[in-house]
């Protein structure tokens, strides 16, 4: 044999020596590269479960569940313990984009991974915010969440697609989605990477990013307001008004505004948002301006027509300074028995007084101002 070793020299040939300790080196470094953690090696997105649980590919790509549209889906299943009833943890940072009774999606700007076999936790919605390592609900157990009798966890990742109602073309788990660091390159092996594992690394959290806005509030006009925000997990903060009288603010970045409150009586509304990469988080906060009670022993203002003019033969709006219902009827002094009023009840509907009628007829007036007409109050009038 051409190759033997030489008996009188008992070495292998050189060529033989090298390449067996160019097959040593690389061996050895193999081995390095896959002792080392996951953090070491591709990043990728984590494991939708506890830090330290133990996965195996059950059901790899293509399988008879995930021919078609989504070859490169995955079932996994716990090697360490049951599966059932793992806590569900979202694998990366992203917006709720489904959610039904045993699946729900999460959406970041460039994917879409489907999760399902699970039950969902029920006060997520889509378009809510959801943060890496947060419990999104927990793996059903065997039989539940139609997993056909054995219970693990389904993960899909599409691309995102503009169309509606499509998340796109099917998508291997590699590169910057391999999980937990192990590349599941594409293939078109029938049930691809079956038998592969790895650990969990993802670390939960009690909440995902937020913000948070201050109580709601009473204030007199004229008054200096000034709304601070608590906020966690979030890039950066911004204020916007949403209602009310347009007021004038120092500034609209961060979590503290500040505005002088107006003259006009009513409420405001503030929004407070946080940006988390491009998803939002929110909350709000209504603050409402109201006149100052009158000291005691002050005579009380003769009630007036603060604003608007009543028209003969028409519908007008005007703002009454408040007072009695009869006050009222004398300020605008339309001839009777021709006035009809309508002031707007706190669900929006509007409810009517009109004279020289029985009680009954205007029993709803007399529930909307049990104690007089407290003003300002916007009213509607016909005068004919």
């Amino acid at each position: 044999m051409p190759n033997a070793p030489s008996p009188q020299s008992g070495r292998w040939p050189t060529r033989i020596v090298v390449a067996a300790s160019l097959a040593l080196v690389v061996s050895l470094a193999l081995s390095v590269v896959l002792s080392q953690p996951a953090s070491a090696q591709a990043t990728g997105i984590k494991m939708a479960a506890p830090a330290g649980t133990q996965w195996e590919v059950l059901a790899g790509y293509n399988t008879a569940t995930h021919e078609g549209v989504d070859p490169y889906a995955l079932d996994l299943w716990r090697t360490d313990d049951g599966t059932g009833g793992t806590p569900l943890l979202a694998p990366f940072s992203g917006e709720v984009g489904y959610t039904s009774d045993d699946c729900l999606s999460i959406l970041n700007a460039e994917v879409d991974l489907l999760i399902c076999h699970v039950f969902p936790d029920p006060s997520l919605d889509r378009g809510d915010f959801v943060a890496e390592g947060q419990q999104i609900g927990i793996i059903a157990a065997d039989g539940d969440a139609n997993n056909n009798g054995v219970a693990h966890i389904h993960l899909q990742l599409n691309a995102r697609d503009d169309a509606p109602g499509s998340t796109g073309a099917s998508m291997p788990f590699a590169g910057a989605y391999a999980i937990e660091g192990v590349e599941f390159a594409a293939t078109t092996d029938f049930n691809g990477h079956a038998g592969r594992g790895f650990t969990s690394t993802n670390a939960a959290t009690s909440s995902g990013p937020s913000v948070v806005a201050p109580p709601d509030r009473t204030v007199a006009p004229g008054e200096v307001v000034t709304l601070t925000a608590q906020s966690s997990g979030v890039a950066s903060v911004f204020w916007v008004q949403q209602s009310g009288p347009s007021v004038q603010t120092d500034v609209s970045e961060g979590t503290t505004v500040t505005f002088t409150a107006p003259d006009a009586p009513g409420p405001l509304s503030f929004q407070v948002i946080g940006n988390v990469n491009g998803t939002l988080v929110t909350d709000e906060v209504q603050i409402t301006v109201q006149l100052p009670p009158a000291e005691p022993g002050q005579e009380s203002q003769a009630a007036s027509i603060l604003g608007g003019q009543v028209f003969l033969g028409g519908i007008s709006a005007v703002v009454f300074s408040g007072g009695t219902t009869e006050e009222l009827i004398e300020t605008i002094a339309c001839p009777l028995p021709t006035l009809a009023m309508w002031a707007s009840a706190p669900n929006g509907n509007l409810v009517q007084y009109t004279v020289d009628r029985p009680a009954f007829v205007n029993a709803s007036w007399a529930a909307l101002f049990p104690d007089g007409i407290s003003g300002p109050v916007a009213l509607l009038l016909r005068c004919e």
